[in-house]
C-alpha cells in the first residue's frame, strides 16, 4: 500500500496558463495526506483539465516520498500555438578557387545587395543586409537548398482552452539576376561570386580570362587564344604571358609591349570578343632579295619571314621572284628541298642561299716551242763560239752581232737548209664559261712564245724554218727567245760500194761559211778506209775534188768499177710475163688474208713473148773494187717445149723465144709450156675458187656465190645462178638459169647478155640483151635491144634504158610497182657525161686548192718562188685539161641528142606505174593497155602509141 504523505500542496499557473506548477512543503502537523488520486482531484478542482502529467506526478510524490524534503514539480502542461516560419536559405559549401580568391573584394560591392521578389512581376527589394556567406559558383552550379515557410498552429492551455496562432508570415526568397529558382534549389545561370543572406542571394557574374599561347608552324610568330571573362575580372598579368612565351622560346625582343598587349586584351575584353591565333610578336615584313654580284657568277638567296602583323613570306613569291631571273642551270630539286625546309622550319632568316653558280672560263694553255733538233752540248758550243770569234772577217758580216752578240748565244745545233727548227704549239683558249643567266664567257688565251728573229730563220704557220744549212744560234733574252741561223758547213766526203762491192761511189758536199774545205789527201784517206784499191778512176775523183773547192758538190761519182764474171750459161730461162705464184690467199698491207683474191691463174694474151733461153756463153772470172776475185759458174742447158697453141722461135745466136698464138691461161706441164683458152671451173666460184680473172673464155659448171668476182677477157658462161656478185665480160655473158642479185649483182659485157632471169641486178652492155623470163626490180642498160623472150617475159619495176627498144609480155604491175623506161637515145654516152662532169668538178677542186697554196706562199716571209713556179704550172695543167673536158662534153651532150629509132612493144598488158621516156619527154600509164606499142616521134616530138594488131 502506498505510503502517504503528508505535507502542504500549493499550486502555482503561469500567466500564460500553459503551465500547473505544484510546490509541496512536508508537514506533519499542518498538512494533509497526499496521493496521486488527490493530486488529480486538486487539479480538477481548479478547473485544469489538459496536459495534466500523470507520470511527472508519480515521479514527484516518489521523491517527495524518499527525500522528505520540499519539492516542486510541473503537473499540467499546456500545448502553446506554434508561430509561422518564414522561408530561408540553406547555402552549399562553395569554395572560391584560390587563383580568383583575390578577385573577391574587387568584385562584390559593399553597397546593400541587389534582389528582387517574385509576385506577378519582378519587383526590386530591400532586404535585412545581413551576409551569412560569401563564395564562387560556376555556370549551372547550386548555391542552396531552399526551405519553405510553414504556417502557425493553434495551441490549448491547461484549462482546455484553444490558444490561437498568430498570422501566416508572407515574404519568400529574394534573388538578384543570373540565378534560377527552382522547387528546392537555387543555381546559378553564370559563373560568378555571390553573397546571400537568410532569405536573399545577390550573383554578381565573373568570369575568368583564359589565354593559351602557341606558336605558328614555322615557330617564326607567337599566337595568342584569348577568351575574355567579364568585365570586372582582372586581365592576365602581362609577366604571366611573356612568361609562357618565353618557354615556347620567343624573347621579349621578339614580342609586343606590355602596354600594346594590355591593350589588345582590353579591347577584346570591350567588345566581348575571343582573340584566335592573334599575333604578339613585334612586326616584321617578309623579306626576298637575290644578290648577283657584278661578274653575275653566282646568284644568291636571301629571305626573312614575316612576323607578327607584318607581310608573311609566300612560297609562290619566292618562286615569281627567281622564275624572273630566268637562271640556267639551277638545281631545282635541291633549291625546292632547302626553301620548304626554312619555310616549314624555326629559322627567321635564310641566308646566301647559292641558286645558281657560273662557270668560270679558264686561261688556255701558254703556247709552247718544240724543237725539232738537237742541240750541241755546252764544249762543243764553247768550242765553235771560239772558232767563230776568230774570224773576225765574218763575225762583222753578221747584220745581227751588236742586238744579238756571240755572247749571248747559249746554245747551238746543227741545221740543214730549209730545215724545221721547230714547232711553236700555239697557245690555246681556254674553255668559255657562263654566267648565272647563261651568257657565254669566252675563254682567255694563254701567253704566245715570244720569239725574236734574226738572219736566215723564219716562221710559216707554226713552223721556224732555217733557210740555209749551218748553224742555228739561240739565245734568251728576259723571256724573249733569240734566233739566228749563220752559214757554217764543214765539206764532207762519203765513199760507198753497192751490195756486190763492184762499183765505189764518191760523194762530195762543198765547205760553206767557215766550214773546213775539201782537199785530194782526206779523198784518198776515205777511198783507202772503204777498201778500195782496183779499179779507181782518179782523174774523175782528181776533178770532182777541184770542183767541189769552188762550191760545186758530186753525189754517188761512180769512181771505181769491178769487172763482172762472164758465167757459162747453156741456157738461162727467163720468162718474160708474171706467173701466177699458185697461193690461195693475199695478205694485204694491213694484215687482213683475203681469200678472195687467189694468185692461181697465169693469164697471157696472143702473141705475147713467154719465155726465152738465151744462148750458151764461156766462163770468164772476174774481180770486184776491193781486189777480190769472182769466180764464174759453168753453164747448165735448159730442155724447154713448145705444147698447145705455144710458138718455139729459134734464132742463129743460139737463143730460144716461146710465143703465145692464142689468148689464154699458160700452164707448164714439166718441161712443156701450154696454152688453154677457156677456163673451166668444176663447180662454184667460192672460197675454193676465189675471184676469177682470165684473159680467154671462163666456164663456170656451177654458181657465182655472193660477194665474188669473174673477170673474162672474153665470154662467160655460168651453168647456174649468179648471186651478188660481179661479172664482166669483153665479149658475151650467159647465165643459164638465173640472177639472183639481192641489189649487188652486176653483170658487165662488151657485147651482149642472156640470162634465164633476173632479179635486184645491175644489167649493162653494149649490144643486146634477153632475158628469158622476167625481171624484178633491175637496172637494165643496153646499146641494143632487150627481148623479153617467153610468155612470162615481165618487166616489174627498176631501170630499163635501151638504144633500140624493148620486147615483152607485161610492162609494170597491177600493184602499180614504180617501172621506168627510156628509150632511142645512147645512155652508155650519157654515162661518159657523168664521168666528165664529175672529173670537171674535181678539176675545179684541185684548181681552188692551188690557187690558196699559190697565196700563201706568196705571203710567206721566205718566198719559194720553185715552189711557187711549180704550182704555176700545176694550175695551167688544170686549166688545160678542164678546156679539153669542156670540148669533151659538148661533144658527148650532141651525141646523147641523136634519135635512133626504136619501139617499146607490149604483147600483153602495160600498168599503171610505168613511165616512159626518151629526149626528155615522158608518158605516164594512167590505166592498164594491152598490145600497144610505143614510140618517139621525132617531128612531134612526143612519144606515141600504136595497136600491136596493127603492126601483125
Amino acid at each position: 500500500m502506498a505510503k502517504k504523505i503528508k505535507g502542504i500542496i500549493e499550486l502555482e499557473i503561469d500567466e500564460s496558463e500553459l503551465e500547473a506548477r505544484l510546490f509541496f512543503t512536508p508537514s506533519e502537523d499542518k498538512g494533509e495526506e497526499w496521493q496521486k488520486e488527490k493530486v488529480l482531484k486538486l487539479l480538477k478542482q481548479k478547473g485544469i483539465a489538459a496536459g495534466i502529467d500523470q507520470q511527472a506526478i508519480e515521479v514527484a510524490l516518489s521523491e517527495i516520498e524518499q527525500q522528505g524534503k520540499p519539492y516542486t514539480f510541473i503537473a499540467a502542461r499546456g500545448t502553446p500555438p506554434q508561430l509561422p516560419k518564414p522561408a530561408n536559405l540553406h547555402y552549399e559549401p562553395l569554395k572560391i578557387p584560390e587563383e580568383i580568391a583575390g578577385e573577391l573584394k574587387k568584385v562584390i560591392p559593399d553597397s546593400p545587395p541587389v534582389v528582387y521578389g517574385n509576385t506577378v512581376e519582378k519587383v526590386k527589394v530591400d532586404v535585412e543586409p545581413s551576409i551569412k556567406i560569401k563564395g564562387y559558383v560556376e555556370a549551372g552550379g547550386k548555391i542552396a537548398t531552399i526551405f519553405p515557410s510553414q504556417k502557425g498552429i493553434s495551441g490549448k492551455n491547461i484549462f482546455g482552452k484553444e490558444l490561437p496562432a498568430d498570422k501566416e508570415i508572407s515574404e519568400g526568397i529574394f534573388l538578384s539576376d543570373n540565378l534560377r529558382e527552382s522547387a528546392t534549389d537555387i543555381h546559378s545561370e553564370v559563373s560568378g561570386f555571390f553573397r546571400g543572406g537568410d532569405n536573399w542571394t545577390e550573383l554578381i557574374p565573373y568570369k575568368k580570362h583564359t589565354f593559351t599561347i602557341s606558336a605558328s608552324e614555322d615557330g617564326i610568330t607567337c599566337f595568342i587564344d584569348f577568351d575574355p571573362g567579364t568585365a570586372n575580372a582582372s586581365l592576365p598579368a602581362a609577366e604571366l604571358i611573356f612568361k609562357e612565351c618565353e618557354e615556347l622560346g620567343f624573347g621579349h625582343d621578339a614580342l609586343l609591349t606590355a602596354g600594346e598587349l594590355k591593350n589588345i586584351l582590353e579591347e577584346a575584353v570591350a567588345g566581348n570578343s575571343p582573340l584566335k591565333q592573334k599575333s604578339i610578336s613585334s612586326t616584321l615584313d617578309a623579306m626576298i632579295r637575290i644578290d648577283i654580284p657584278p661578274d653575275k657568277m653566282k646568284a644568291e638567296l636571301t629571305l626573312k619571314k614575316g612576323r607578327g602583323e607584318g607581310r608573311t613570306l609566300s612560297l609562290k613569291e619566292i618562286g615569281d621572284v627567281i622564275r624572273q631571273k630566268k637562271f640556267k642551270g639551277m638545281d631545282i630539286a635541291q633549291v625546292k628541298e632547302i626553301l620548304l625546309k626554312f619555310y616549314r622550319g624555326e629559322d627567321l632568316l635564310l641566308e646566301n642561299l647559292l641558286l645558281a653558280a657560273g662557270k668560270e672560263p679558264t686561261q688556255g694553255e701558254d703556247g709552247v716551242i718544240k724543237w725539232q733538233i738537237p742541240f750541241f752540248d755546252k764544249k762543243k758550243t764553247d768550242e765553235l763560239k771560239e772558232v767563230f770569234q776568230a774570224g773576225q772577217d765574218q763575225v762583222e758580216q753578221i747584220e745581227s752581232i751588236e742586238e744579238f752578240p756571240l755572247t749571248s748565244v747559249e746554245e747551238m745545233a746543227s741545221v740543214e737548209e730549209r730545215t724545221k727548227v721547230a714547232e711553236i704549239q700555239a697557245a690555246t683558249t681556254g674553255e668559255p664559261g657562263a654566267d648565272v643567266f647563261g651568257t657565254v664567257i669566252p675563254g682567255s688565251k694563254g701567253k704566245e712564245p715570244e720569239i725574236k728573229y734574226f738572219e736566215n730563220v723564219h716562221r710559216v704557220k707554226n713552223e721556224i724554218l732555217c733557210s740555209v744549212r749551218g748553224i742555228l744560234e739561240r739565245g734568251l733574252e728576259g723571256d724573249t727567245v733569240l734566233l739566228r741561223a749563220r752559214l757554217h758547213q764543214d765539206s764532207d766526203i762519203q765513199v760507198t760500194l753497192d751490195a756486190d762491192r763492184m762499183k765505189g761511189f764518191l760523194s762530195l758536199i762543198p765547205h760553206k761559211g767557215s766550214g773546213i774545205p775539201i782537199d785530194s789527201e782526206r779523198v784518198k784517206e776515205e777511198i783507202e778506209k772503204e777498201g778500195i784499191t782496183r779499179g779507181i778512176d782518179q782523174e774523175k775523183a782528181e776533178a770532182a775534188v777541184l770542183k767541189a773547192r769552188s762550191g760545186e758538190g758530186a753525189e754517188n761519182l761512180l769512181i771505181a768499177q769491178g769487172l763482172e764474171a762472164e758465167h757459162g750459161e747453156g741456157g738461162k730461162l727467163i720468162f718474160h710475163i708474171e706467173r701466177a705464184s699458185g697461193s690461195r690467199v693475199t695478205i694485204a698491207q694491213d694484215g687482213r688474208a683475203s681469200y678472195k683474191k687467189q694468185d692461181r691463174i697465169t693469164s697471157v694474151q696472143k702473141g705475147a713473148r713467154l719465155a726465152e733461153i738465151l744462148p750458151p756463153a764461156a766462163a770468164k772470172d772476174g774481180w770486184d773494187v776491193t781486189g777480190k776475185e769472182i769466180k764464174a759458174r759453168e753453164s747448165t742447158p735448159v730442155n724447154l717445149e713448145a705444147g698447145k697453141n705455144v710458138k718455139k722461135e729459134e734464132s742463129s745466136d743460139g737463143s730460144v723465144r716461146f710465143i703465145a698464138e692464142e689468148a689464154g691461161e699458160l700452164i707448164q706441164n714439166g718441161n712443156i709450156l701450154d696454152i688453154v683458152n677457156v677456163h673451166v671451173i668444176e663447180g662454184d666460184v667460192c672460197l675454193r675458187t676465189g675471184n676469177v680473172k682470165f684473159s680467154g673464155s671462163v666456164l663456170i659448171k656451177g654458181s657465182v656465190l655472193s660477194g665474188f668476182t669473174v673477170v673474162s677477157g672474153e665470154s662467160i658462161i655460168v651453168q647456174e645462178t649468179v648471186q651478188s656478185s660481179l661479172l664482166s665480160a669483153a665479149d658475151d655473158i650467159s647465165v643459164l638459169q638465173g640472177v639472183k642479185g639481192g641489189g649487188k649483182a652486176i653483170l658487165r659485157a662488151k657485147k651482149n647478155i642472156k640470162v634465164n632471169f633476173a632479179e635486184q641486178a645491175h644489167l649493162l652492155c653494149s649490144e643486146s640483151i634477153r632475158i628469158q623470163n622476167s625481171s624484178l626490180r633491175c637496172d637494165i642498160k643496153c646499146n641494143g635491144r632487150l627481148t623479153m623472150g617467153s610468155d612470162k617475159g615481165h618487166i616489174i619495176g627498176g631501170f630499163v634504158r635501151v638504144r633500140k627498144g624493148l620486147e615483152a609480155r607485161n610492162i609494170g604491175s597491177a600493184m602499180g610497182i614504180p617501172t621506168q623506161i627510156f628509150f632511142g637515145q645512147d645512155y652508155l654516152v650519157k654515162d661518159q657525161i657523168e664521168l666528165e662532169e664529175k672529173a670537171t668538178e674535181k678539176l675545179k677542186d684541185a684548181i681552188s686548192r692551188t690557187d690558196s697554196d699559190m697565196k700563201q706562199l706568196e705571203r710567206s716571209v721566205l718566198v719559194d718562188m720553185s715552189g711557187l713556179e711549180k704550182l704555176r704550172k700545176e694550175k695551167l695543167h688544170h686549166l688545160q685539161v678542164m678546156e679539153k673536158n669542156s670540148r669533151r662534153l659538148f661533144n658527148l651532150r650532141e651525141r646523147f641528142e641523136q634519135h635512133f629509132p626504136s619501139e617499146i612493144t607490149v604483147k600483153g598488158t602495160i600498168f599503171p606505174g610505168t613511165v616512159l621516156e626518151s629526149h626528155g619527154r615522158t608518158h605516164k600509164i594512167l590505166n592498164p593497155q594491152k598490145e600497144v606499142i610505143f614510140f618517139f616521134n621525132p617531128k612531134t616530138g612526143k612519144i606515141e602509141e600504136k595497136p600491136l594488131k596493127g603492126e601483125q
